[in-house]
């Protein structure tokens, strides 16, 4: 069987030769160091689910969406009302979670609205990302949903 390619995939081809083509001519131009970071500078770029489970030396975790369903409880968390410092878990469901696997992190912030500024990471937007934890993409966000009176969402502490 011969195998015909897309018109996408034929312009990702092509997009991918050009690009190669133009790092390779500055690498040798000496305008871009093709250079590796040592390993103290090289951290991993982390799921949510990772930072939090660092954060914490949580092993043997499920998808984001699911740590309420028992895992945090069998690692000796209780749910709570919204607190700064608690972890959150987001739904799929939950406005700004992602719709596969729901969302994990760390509570920085409530405001009088009910809106909350999370500490995690594979979060895209807010703050200049930071290494923590292990983790290379921290960052703070905030979620313009309130979580009052919602039950897509949950906290949990120790």
């Amino acid at each position: 069987m011969v195998s015909v390619k897309t018109t996408n995939e034929l312009r990702v081809d092509r997009f991918t030769k050009v690009f190669k083509a133009i790092v390779l001519s500055a690498v040798a131009a000496g305008s871009v160091s093709a250079s590796l970071p040592s390993p103290s500078e090289a951290q991993t770029s982390c799921q949510c689910t990772q930072y939090v489970a660092n954060r914490f030396a949580l092993r043997g975790f499920p998808n984001a969406g699911d740590w309420d369903n028992g895992f945090l409880q069998r690692n000796g968390f209780r749910q709570v009302p919204p607190r700064v410092g608690s972890v959150v878990v987001m739904e799929r469901n939950f406005p700004g979670s992602n719709t596969s696997f729901g969302h994990v992190g760390i509570v920085e912030s409530i405001d009088s609205r009910g809106r909350i500024t999370v500490r995690g990471a594979n979060q895209y937007v807010g703050t200049p990302p930071v290494r923590e934890a292990g983790c290379s993409n921290v960052r703070s966000t905030q979620f313009g949903t309130s979580v009052n009176g919602r039950s897509d969402i949950s906290f949990w502490v120790r």
